[in-house]
C-alpha cells in the first residue's frame, strides 16, 4: 500500500514533516518507530535495505545509512579547493583518505521517527535553521545530521564528551552501510549541477552552511558545534578492514 502525503509548503524542510499515522496512537501503524528516507532519483537494492534496517535496529538513535561525509576544519588553501569557511565539507574521497566520517546523508538512510517532530521543534531545532534551508534551498540534511548528533552528545557524561572526535564505539554516532545504490543525481541532481569545484558550486555551499548552521547554533540557543569524527572502520555495520572499505556507487569516488 502506497500513500502520498500533500505537504503545505513546497520546501526541503517538508521531507521532515512529521507522519501524522507513526503519531496518532490509534492508527494501526503507531508502532511503527523507522523511517526509510530515500530521494526519488535514489535506488537501492533490497539486500541493502534490509542490512540498513537491521543496522537500524541496533543503533535506533542513530542515523544510519549509505552515504558519509566528513565536515573538518580547513587545514590549508590548495589548488583544488580554495573554499573561504572555516569547515569544509567533503564527500567519499576524503572519508575513505582520512578514515573518518560524521555525517550520513538522509538522501538514503533509516533514523527514528522523533527526529522528524523534533526537527520541527524550535526548542531543539532553531526556526532560523529552517528559515535558512528554504532560503538557501540546500541543506537540511546537515540540519538534520547537526540535530541527530546533537542528541547523541547528551547521552554521553560531560567528562568523557571529546571535542571533534571519539575515542571509542559509540552506540548513537552515525553508522555507515555499504550497499548496492544506483544514484542517477550524482552529478546532475537539483544540488549538484553547478559543478563541485567552481566557486559556486555544490561543495563551496555545503561548506557554508556548515559554517552558518554553527553560527545560528551558537548565536540563538548558546549551543556548540555539534558534529564529531567516528572511524569509518569503527561505525561501518560490515566492521571489515580499513583498505577494504569501499563506497554504495562506484561514482561515488569521483563526487
Amino acid at each position: 500500500e502506497v500513500e502520498f502525503i500533500r505537504v503545505p509548503k513546497d520546501s526541503l524542510n517538508s521531507r521532515f514533516l512529521p507522519i501524522h499515522e507513526l503519531t496518532d496512537k490509534n492508527n494501526p501503524h503507531s508502532n511503527i518507530e523507522a523511517v526509510f528516507m530515500v530521494d526519488d532519483d535514489v535506488r537501492v537494492d533490497c539486500g541493502s535495505m534490509w542490512e540498513g534496517f537491521e543496522a537500524w535496529r541496533h543503533h535506533p538513535s542513530a542515523l544510519v545509512g549509505y552515504y558519509p561525509r566528513l565536515a573538518s576544519p580547513k587545514l590549508h588553501p590548495n589548488i583544488f579547493f580554495t573554499s573561504k569557511t572555516r569547515m569544509v565539507y567533503h564527500t567519499w574521497p576524503i572519508v575513505y583518505s582520512r578514515q573518518k566520517f560524521n555525517i550520513i546523508l538522509t538522501k538514503a538512510s533509516f533514523f527514528h521517527k522523533k527526529y522528524l517532530d523534533l526537527y520541527h521543534n524550535d526548542k531543539e531545532n532553531p526556526k532560523e535553521v529552517l528559515d535558512y534551508v528554504d532560503e538557501h534551498k540546500n541543506c537540511e540534511d546537515i540540519a538534520m545530521a547537526f540535530l541527530v548528533a546533537r542528541h547523541a552528545r547528551q547521552g554521553i557524561p560531560t567528562t568523557v564528551r571529546p571535542q571533534s572526535s571519539f575515542p571509542f564505539y559509540c552506540v548513537d554516532c552515525p553508522i555507515y552501510i555499504h550497499g548496492k545504490i544506483q544514484d542517477q543525481g550524482l552529478f546532475n541532481g537539483i544540488s549538484t549541477s553547478g559543478g563541485s569545484l567552481a566557486p559556486s558550486g555544490h561543495m563551496e555551499k555545503r561548506s557554508m552552511c556548515l559554517d552558518d548552521l554553527t553560527e545560528i547554533y551558537n548565536r540563538t540557543r548558546g549551543w556548540d558545534y555539534p558534529l564529531w569524527d567516528v572511524p569509518l572502520s569503527d561505525q561501518s555495520w560490515s566492521h571489515t578492514f580499513w583498505w577494504l572499505n569501499s563506497p554504495s556507487n562506484f561514482y561515488e569516488w569521483f563526487s
